[in-house]
């Protein structure tokens, strides 16, 4: 049996094929979770969210252009509806408290609890580090550094040249090593 390609896989979806649109689902729907969760720091949030990207994808699929990377898609789908989520529960703040590498019960201490407590708080100063860049900042660092983009699929989905991507991305490294810097620096 030959493997279908995505181009293949969204055609059969434009012709009404729901098994092909599951296939789609479950080829990205992990990978729309995390965008969501990173941006908006709530599970039951990036589930809605990423649910709902899905069934605005579905309703228009037919339209999407198969030129286009399917990736840059989802990914403008599920900013938006993060950035929509984020302006509505604008009252809350986000806290990194909940954010968990791994779960420990915390009476048992050993060397390999306090290093993952270590990598726990370097996870989370890091994602505290991350919210304080600029949107385009975050953006590049998100799809770059976390979701593992290429620096192609990286100036696909932004609509930028190449050049652009690796100018923007080394500045916004700098900029959070600074950050990061100077929060260690304070905290002393």
């Amino acid at each position: 049996m030959a493997v279908e390609t995505e181009k293949e896989i969204i055609e059969d979806c434009q012709n009404g094929d729901v098994s092909a649109f599951q296939k789609l689902v479950e080829k990205y729907y992990q990978e729309a979770f995390a965008m969501a969760y990173f941006w908006t720091h709530s599970r039951e949030a990036a589930l809605d969210i990423s649910q709902d990207a899905f069934v605005r994808i579905y309703r228009h699929i037919r339209g999407f252009d198969l030129s286009r990377p399917f990736k840059a898609w989802l990914f403008i789908i599920v900013k938006n509806l993060s950035m929509n989520y984020l302006k509505r529960y604008r009252r809350k703040r986000i806290f990194f408290s909940d954010l968990r590498l791994e779960h420990q019960p915390e009476y048992e201490v050993s060397d390999d609890f306090f290093e993952r407590e270590k990598r726990r708080d370097n996870l989370q100063q890091i994602l505290w580090g991350i919210r304080q860049l600029s949107e385009t900042e975050r953006d590049i660092i998100l799809l770059r550094d976390i979701e593992d983009y290429s620096y192609q699929e990286i100036a696909d989905t932004l609509g930028i040249p190449l050049g652009t991507v690796m100018s923007r991305l080394y500045y916004a490294r700098k900029k959070l090593a600074k950050i990061l810097e100077e929060e260690n620096e304070t905290s002393k």
